[in-house]
């Protein structure tokens, strides 16, 4: 059988494994204490099969149709729902003895209540048969059924996990090729945010030049600044102070541990810098807007532990922040070099 008939086939059975386990357990007086909690557990078992029969196996456009899959990832699925099938076996095998497993069921992740009533109410009235085996009836010893469901939690914990790395990588796929279908989907923003938050800054990404004079008194981080770089001509800036962590405070650091403890810095200087603060094209995928000041750039100043923000002035039109209202002048000033530490 190929991988998709395995798939199919693995994720069928589980489901109708899963509403046999719970149709007993509604039955039986020992889990009393315990029933709401292990139906739950059971509920969101049933929850994770049908969002995954739906993304994967849709006949158009599910993420497991036959070619649309690296065979390495589409292995290691197919390896997944197997385990599962397996944690459950022997209660498959009790299902299965009691005509309780249909092999041509067509599970209807937009109709799960039609499908889960009948498989329920035919678990239900097996219930009474099955205290007519002591083997049988075994499995459903609490101890025994908690440990089971434990495992099955644990791959099914696995399974959304990859059913959310798939959904990435599908958004990912959007964002290159289809940049309308992504807006259509309403998940444009979500998309953006993303690939925004995993933005990394260059390797030739470095410390501003130039010299800052620090104008008035610090209010909550912030104060003024003039910032000129080389010979251009001064501007004003909003200044925001980030002190080093202690480990970057430590003198026994060599020079790729120093780089390494800065990288995070760097990233953020880099992503508050390449952040869109006004309207541009809507023929591209344009990042999204943050709201907040527009970054120049970042200073390192080791000599003080502590590397600086710069910020452009919102514009005279916005309302007055607190970033952007005035202090009172009293020049500092601070020369704003690279630095090795």
């Amino acid at each position: 059988m190929d991988f998709y008939g395995t798939a199919v086939t693995a994720i069928t059975q589980v489901y109708q494994v899963t509403i046999f386990i719970k149709g007993v357990v509604s039955d039986i007086k020992a889990f009393d204490d315990d029933r709401a909690e292990i139906q739950l557990k059971l509920n969101l078992q049933l929850t994770t099969l049908l969002f995954f029969k739906r993304i994967s196996f849709h006949p158009e456009h599910g993420l497991l149709l036959p070619g649309k899959l690296d065979p390495f990832i589409a292995d290691t699925v197919e390896g997944l729902l197997v385990q599962m099938r397996k944690t459950l076996a022997e209660y498959e095998l009790v299902a299965v003895k009691y005509g309780l497993i249909d092999e041509e069921l067509a599970i209807e992740p937009d109709k799960p209540a039609k499908s889960q009533e009948s498989l329920l109410e035919r678990a239900k009235s097996k219930a009474r048969s099955l205290k007519l085996k002591g083997y049988d009836w075994s499995l459903f010893d609490k101890k025994r059924l908690n440990r089971i469901l434990d495992a099955y939690t644990k791959w099914s914990e696995d399974l959304r996990n990859i059913m959310l790395h798939m959904s990435q990588d599908t958004l990912a796929r959007m964002a290159e090729s289809d940049h309308q279908g992504l807006r259509s989907s309403g998940l444009e923003p979500v998309m953006k945010r993303r690939t925004l938050a995993a933005a990394k800054a260059p390797a030739d990404y470095r410390s501003l030049a130039g010299t800052l004079a620090e104008e008035g008194k610090t209010m909550g981080g912030f104060r003024l600044g003039k910032w000129s770089a080389s010979e251009s001509e001064a501007m004003t800036v909003i200044v925001e102070y980030h002190e080093y962590e202690s480990k970057l405070k430590r003198d026994d650091l060599e020079p790729d541990e120093i780089e390494e403890l800065k990288d995070p810095i760097r990233n953020l200087a880099w992503l508050l810098q390449n952040t869109t603060f006004t309207g541009t094209s809507s023929n591209s995928l344009d990042q999204p807007k943050i709201y907040a000041l527009e970054c120049l750039g970042f200073i390192d100043q080791p000599t003080e532990e502590r590397t600086v923000f710069l910020y452009k002035l919102p514009p005279a039109n916005l309302p007055q922040t607190r970033h952007s209202q005035p202090c009172t002048p009293s020049s500092t000033p601070s020369t704003a070099k690279p630095n090795a530490h």
